[in-house]
């Protein structure tokens, strides 16, 4: 057969359109195509404590009013200056944070018995930007927890009963809760209204509502609002609140002065605290329940 009688080779035949591959999709979408949960609102900051540098410098200036009218020979000074004296005394030996955290109590936190509650504090205290504060148990059924802030250092106090109530995603919702206290300087303001009415607190029933009051009006649903923009999950903290409010939230054995000095601190404030009427942006926990259920 010669070269000019050879068959020429035949392309290969191409599959109907209906038959052609499609290309297939990529696993994960371009960013583009990615759509942002929307965030929580806005925190407004927490209010300035001008009421609390009034009643913190009511003592000195006793005992400044006092010295000054001693050394113009005026007997009515002796007495101003040792009631300052003695409201400093009590503001500072009754009302310091200090002394309320070590009046509290408790016992630390075992990194392998509480590693649940170690391991969730380091993450939310590296997702907010705050120092890990000393964390404290205290063996009481009762569920709840509390931060308290000193000159020095800042502790978070959780009952064994709330480890118990609470799984890991409402345990988070709670501590996020609390650590926003710490963040937003809440907590420090809460020891100056107790420092600024340590005398008071051996003595007198309605300091505890003065301490709350003091601390802030709507410290709780704000730290409702922080915590949830730290966890971007307002479902879980509304479910652990629901779930306090169906248990013992009540600690015992707190003495007469940290009973009253942090009735309003707990993340579900005591009976002591609450104020004899309504106080726009007060809430309790039911309705701070209804509130993160419309986030």
């Amino acid at each position: 057969m010669t070269s000019s009688s050879r068959v020429p080779a035949r392309s290969p035949a191409r599959a109907p359109a209906s038959r052609r591959r499609t290309p297939r999709r990529p696993l994960h979408p371009a960013p583009s195509a990615l759509v942002a949960l929307p965030a929580p609102p806005e925190v407004p900051p927490a209010p300035r404590p001008g009421a609390l540098a009034a009643l913190i410098a009511l003592p000195v200036a006793l005992l400044v009013a006092g010295i000054v009218l001693l050394a113009f020979g005026i007997v009515a000074g002796a007495a101003a200056a040792a009631l300052g004296v003695v409201v400093l005394a009590g503001d500072v030996a009754l009302g310091a944070p200090s002394r309320i955290a070590r009046r509290l109590g408790g016992r630390p936190a075992d990194p392998v018995r509480e590693a649940r509650l170690v391991n969730v504090v380091e993450g939310l205290c590296a997702a907010a930007g705050v120092a890990v504060p000393e964390l404290r148990i205290l063996e009481d059924p009762a569920a709840n927890a509390l931060v308290v802030a000193t000159r020095r250092e800042a502790l978070l106090y959780c009952t064994s009963g709330l480890l118990t109530a609470l799984d890991r995603m409402g345990l988070e919702a709670v501590l996020a809760h609390e650590l926003s206290h710490l963040k937003r300087g809440e907590a420090a303001s809460a020891g100056l209204a107790s420092l600024a009415c340590g005398a008071l607190l051996a003595w007198l029933p309605a300091s505890a509502r003065l301490v709350a009051y003091l601390s802030g009006d709507q410290r709780e649903a704000l730290a409702d609002l922080a915590g949830v923009r730290l966890t971007r999950y307002p479902p879980a903290l509304a479910a652990a609140i629901e779930t306090l409010g169906s248990t013992v939230v009540r600690p015992t054995g707190l003495d007469t002065v940290v009973l009253r000095a942090t009735a309003g601190w707990w993340f579900a404030p005591l009976a002591e605290a609450e104020p004899a009427r309504t106080i726009a942006g007060r809430l309790d926990l039911g309705l701070r329940a209804t509130a993160l259920a419309e986030l």
